[in-house]
């Protein structure tokens, strides 16, 4: 009898370890699998990404949301948000001679470090600067003052009420605004003919843009400054390297200007 049960607990006993490598084993698999999956999600997150752009993805807990907003809105502002980490709470001292040839108006972007990471309508300049940026690349291109940088013009606009309620530059900077800063705009009419007159005349425009081809969703600004010889025009976009080094036909514009200045020195 006492056999018969020893045979009993030993059956259950290898039935029980049985069970526990059973389980150890489904567990191993598990983790394998949650082990792989992570380095497949990973291997197609990260799969043709620059180092720059890795290096935000893999932490983005180390940098504010509309940095990575901006980011995945527009690759070509990766190094700028990956070197948040270096210059996120940095004050350059803004210098704009290395931009400036007289004659011409230089090309600047919202989201340069030496003013992008700085606060600027509930936002930062890099991602809500256009209308700041356009108009200092007007205003030291044809004034030649190096101090209307796209700070120091952003900060003009918060501290004298140029912010609408939505948040939005008003119309009224872009012509009574801008003679703090010694150019005159004047509104004019999306034509090619007066687009062509003003350019003729030396007088650059700045276009209020919207979605399309130079914007997702928000209010953009761009510089038109020139043609070439077929005819097309010349655009300098504060937000894309790539859309400046394009040039546009008229009726690509039109369908997305909404408003137009061309600009003169006071």
């Amino acid at each position: 009898m006492t056999t018969k049960r020893n045979g009993l607990r030993r059956r259950r006993r290898k039935r029980l370890l049985w069970r526990a490598r059973q389980c150890i084993f489904i567990l191993a698999c598990l983790m394998l699998v949650l082990a792989l999956g992570s380095g497949i999600i990973n291997f197609f997150r990260f799969h043709g990404a620059s180092s720059a752009e890795k290096q935000v993805l893999k932490h983005t807990n180390q940098y504010p949301d509309e940095l990575v907003e901006l980011l995945k809105e527009n690759e070509e502002t990766e190094q700028f948000v990956a070197d948040y980490s270096k210059y996120g709470n940095k004050h350059f001292k803004i210098s704009l001679k290395s931009d400036y040839q007289e004659g011409e108006i230089p090309y600047l972007c919202q989201w340069d470090k030496r003013w992008g990471y700085e606060k600027y309508n509930n936002s930062y300049l890099a991602i809500k600067g256009s209308a700041p940026t356009c108009l200092s690349m007007v205003s030291v291109g044809l004034t030649g003052d190096l101090n209307a940088n796209p700070l120091a013009i952003a900060q003009y606009i918060e501290e004298n009420g140029y912010l609408t309620s939505k948040k939005e530059e008003s119309s009224s900077f872009m012509t009574e605004g801008a003679e703090y800063f010694d150019v005159q705009g004047t509104e004019i009419n999306v034509t090619k003919e007066t687009m062509t007159t003003a350019l003729e005349a030396n007088q650059p425009l700045i276009a209020q843009v919207k979605k399309g081809d130079f914007t997702k969703d928000k209010e953009h600004y761009i510089v038109i400054y020139d043609k070439d010889k077929k005819g097309n025009f010349k655009v300098h976009d504060p937000n894309s390297l790539q859309n400046s080094e394009k040039t546009w036909d008229f009726d690509t514009l039109e369908k997305q200007i909404t408003h137009l200045w061309a600009y003169t020195v006071l």
